[in-house]
């Protein structure tokens, strides 16, 4: 087993046992279960920010937002947790 999946939330947690399955060898599959497991958990940091912020800052959450849904790369959900967490949004 590479990842213990019993502690993260279960959108995560299905992520994390695909690469389980994958296991641990270099190979092709590792590299790409490791990216998406990574690509899950930029996505749920960001979101988690974005919740965050709806009551506190709602025009700046809206704006995040707005870039999260049309967001074409994992540069604009970096860029979110970047702005989020880097300016003062009040």
């Amino acid at each position: 087993m590479v990842i213990d999946i019993s502690t993260l939330p279960t959108h995560i947690a299905m992520v994390g046992n695909r690469l389980n399955v994958t296991g641990s060898d270099s190979s092709a599959d590792t590299f790409l279960a490791t990216s998406y497991f990574a690509e899950s958990v930029i996505k749920t940091i960001a979101l988690v920010f974005h919740a965050g912020l709806r009551d506190c800052a709602p025009e700046q959450a809206y704006r995040f937002g707005y870039s999260l849904v049309r967001a074409d790369g994992l540069g604009t959900w970096e860029r979110a947790i970047y702005e989020s967490t880097n300016q003062p949004l009040l």
